[in-house]
């Protein structure tokens, strides 16, 4: 539960949980974890090669799944990836928003320049003109 309260209050960007935990399962504190955080990364650290805990994880999303023992080397390795990916996604989300915004900004314009355009146009002159 620990480990939910630090998610929660820190806002992590990369989890690494261990399948088996005391209080909470690994896969219920991602499942809770990804409740507050979308880009979530997670690696998955397990004693079991069992395909049961494998497709469980390919459900909630992991990024990848360690079987116990590892080297450390591999652990930096797909902590480095994780990270790799998380910037990648979080520069692609900021890029999307500056489209956003200018496409916005785009779409306003070009409705201010058609109303504008509509106003001044001659034959909207004339054609009132005839109506009066």
């Amino acid at each position: 539960m620990e480990a939910l309260e630090i998610i929660k209050n820190r806002g992590i960007d990369i989890l690494v949980t261990d399948i088996q935990m005391p209080k909470l399962s690994g896969m219920n504190l991602i499942e809770k974890a990804r409740e507050n955080s979308s880009l979530l990364k997670v690696i998955v650290i397990s004693g079991f090669a069992e395909f049961e805990y494998a497709q469980k994880s390919i459900r909630y999303g992991v990024n990848e799944y360690l079987l116990k023992p590892f080297r450390s080397e591999k652990l930096l390795e797909v902590v480095n990836k994780a990270r790799d990916e998380l910037i990648k996604e979080k520069n692609n989300e900021q890029r999307l928003a500056l489209l956003r915004a200018e496409m916005s900004s785009y779409i306003n314009e070009n409705k201010l320049n058609s109303s504008y355009n509509w106003l001044i146009d001659d034959q909207f002159f004339q054609h009132q003109s005839l109506i009066m």
